[in-house]
């Protein structure tokens, strides 16, 4: 196991890597942030060139790129141009928010798929196995900024039962936390769904009804648990789809997650901000995948890794 996780760090090192040159080459695209610091009055090409020189962008791009990479190693991902603060400390301050609102979406996600995929493949061709699937092919369709802007409008402006931008209380979690953990929901019942009906015609689930075991026993022990390991893949692989639809639903909700402050930033062209606030969450999304691997081994002691 452990030679497994060394090797897990070592293509987590890998990913990241990459995603740092592509990060680093997509903003270089955006265009020149020196520009926009000074587009107020007119600047001689002087105060340019020392305007340059103090954002270290002087250099050849190779050369940015590799000073880059050399003190990100050390947490040093550059001051802010917009904040004039160090970038690291700005994504970490905003890191709670976005989790909180990632971990909520999460349980959001957990706590509606497991009685809708569980009861739709016990009753599989009937009635609740009909509306449970229209319930998730909803959730499906449905883009989560799309859904978050229709949550305001119906229980924020009309209702007027939730505040609609913030986070200055639990109830300003509610609406983004359904937003984005609904997407997540419907797929997680359909996959447990298809899962439990495999599952629910294997020979040991008949071996323990001719037990005699009661009905919720097999259900939960057998049927349930035996069905998870795809269950929890999706799990681990959406986890970066919801730090990825935090972005959107945290401008739409206004909250003051990293999300909002990468879209702020790529707006005014903040690079260090920009770089820092993707590779964490890009750790963050390589370390979760990780945890799911070993809950394999834990969910089914069959499984083994070397």
């Amino acid at each position: 196991m452990l030679r497994y996780i060394l090797k897990r760090l070592l293509n987590a090192l890998l990913v990241l890597l990459g995603l740092s040159l592509i990060v680093f080459i997509t903003l270089r695209l955006t265009g020149d942030p020196v520009a926009m610091l000074l587009q107020a009055g007119s600047p001689s090409k002087s105060d340019i060139a020392e305007m340059r020189r103090l954002l270290d962008l002087d250099q050849p791009l190779p050369i940015q790129y590799v000073s880059f990479v050399g003190k990100a190693l050390t947490g040093d991902f550059g001051r802010s141009f917009h904040y004039s603060t160090p970038a690291l400390g700005l994504v970490l301050e905003r890191m709670p928010a976005t989790l909180t609102l990632t971990l909520s979406a999460m349980a959001v996600a957990l706590v509606l798929a497991f009685p809708l995929g569980i009861i739709s493949a016990l009753n599989r061709g009937k009635f609740l196995d009909f509306v449970s699937q229209t319930i998730s092919l909803l959730g499906v369709s449905m883009p989560n900024f799309w859904f978050g802007i229709l949550l305001i409008l119906i229980f924020g402006v009309s209702l007027q039962w939730l505040p609609v931008s913030g986070s200055d209380g639990p109830e300003y979690l509610i609406m983004p936390s359904i937003a984005l953990g609904i997407p997540l929901m419907a797929v997680l019942a359909r996959i447990l769904r298809s899962s439990m009906l495999e599952v629910l015609n294997a020979d040991y689930i008949r071996t323990a009804r001719s037990k005699g075991l009661a009905k919720s026993t097999v259900i939960i022990r057998h049927s349930v648990r035996n069905a998870l390991i795809p269950v929890v893949t999706i799990i681990g692989l959406q986890f970066g789809t919801l730090l990825g639809g935090a972005v959107i639903v945290e401008t739409v909700f206004s909250w003051p997650g990293i999300g909002r402050l990468a879209v702020d930033s790529i707006g005014s062209r903040d690079y260090p901000v920009v770089q820092a606030s993707v590779l964490l969450l890009g750790a963050i999304l390589v370390i979760v995948n990780l945890i799911i691997d070993i809950l394999y081994t834990v969910i089914d002691p069959r499984i083994g890794y070397k």
